[in-house]
C-alpha cells in the first residue's frame, strides 16, 4: 500500500495524497483555477514538520499536530487525496 503523504501546494494549502501530481489535478477542480494558479514551490512535508504544524478544528474548537489529522484521515477512509489544510479558511 501506498503511503499517504501532505503536500503544500502554496503559502496557504496543504492536500493529503499519494502523490503531488493528484494533489495539484485536485486543487485545480476544486478552485477552478490553472496549474500556475494553485502551486508555487510545492513540495512534500517532513515528518517532523507534521509533528510540529498544528491543525485547528473549527467545528470542535481543537488544535492537533497535522500527524494526528493526517491519522485520523487514514483511519477513516476518506477518499484520496483530499483538501487537508489551509491558512485562509
Amino acid at each position: 500500500m501506498n503511503k499517504v503523504k501532505v503536500f503544500k501546494l502554496n503559502d496557504y494549502e496543504w492536500y493529503a495524497g499519494y502523490d503531488l501530481e493528484s494533489c495539484i489535478e485536485l486543487a485545480m477542480q476544486m478552485t477552478g483555477m490553472s496549474r500556475e494558479e494553485v502551486i508555487d514551490d510545492p513540495f512534500e512535508e517532513t515528518q517532523e514538520r507534521l509533528d510540529t504544524l498544528i491543525f485547528y478544528d473549527e467545528e470542535n474548537d481543537e488544535k492537533r499536530s497535522f500527524s494526528e489529522e493526517l491519522r485520523i484521515i487514514i483511519e477513516s477512509e476518506e477518499q484520496l487525496p483530499t483538501f487537508f489544510a489551509g491558512t485562509e479558511y
